[in-house]
Order: C-alpha cells, then structure tokens, then sequence
C-alpha cells in the first residue's frame, strides 16, 4: 500500500488497474485508489488493459513469477522492493530479465 500511495506525487503516470488473487485484498485496495478497472487474473488483466509499466508489489517468492508473466505480454515490470531477498535467487530472477526486450525498473 505504501508504494502504492507514493504514486500520487508521480505527475506523469498514474495507476490504472489493480489485480490481486484474493478478491477482498483487491476490493479495498480498487476503492482506496480509485480504480474501476480490477483482475484477478495478471494475463486478463495485461491483456485488456496493456500498461506501459507493471508495478509489482508483493512477496519476494511470487516476484519471479509476475515478472515472467510481465515479459510475456511485454510489459515492463517496476519493484516497489529488491527482486530477491537473497543473491541465491538472482539466477532465477534474472530469466524473465534476459528474455525481455523492455526495461526492468528496480525502484
């Protein structure tokens, strides 16, 4: 949430869906921010409304994963936090990396 409140002060890009698993986690976070748009599905949600960044915000386990899916549909992805807890993931982390075209942002 805090990544998330900290894009009011970006100027130029503002977010447009939100998309998590648990519908409930999603309904509160859509309401707070104001976004009508909401999935529970990433490839749906990549799909239909084709962003320019993907800002990804959640535990390091599921960061490799959403980052594979961002390159599929080739969708730069943004991290809130570090790609990995540790350098034993890094070889991991850094396919989707290699296979894009885009850029990855590590905020």
């Amino acid at each position: 949430m805090r990544s998330a409140r900290a894009c009011a002060f970006v100027e130029k890009d503002k977010p447009v869906a939100a998309c998590d698993l648990d519908e409930g986690r999603l309904g509160k976070f859509a309401e707070e921010f104001g976004l009508a748009h909401r999935y529970t599905d990433l490839h749906e949600r990549l799909e239909k409304e084709k962003p320019d960044l993907l800002h990804i915000v959640t535990a390091p386990a599921l960061r490799v994963p959403l980052m594979t899916i961002a390159s599929e549909h080739a969708v730069p992805p943004a991290l809130g936090q570090p790609l990995s807890p540790a350098l034993s993931h890094g070889e991991a982390a850094s396919l989707p990396v290699s296979r894009s075209e885009r850029e990855f942002r590590d905020c």
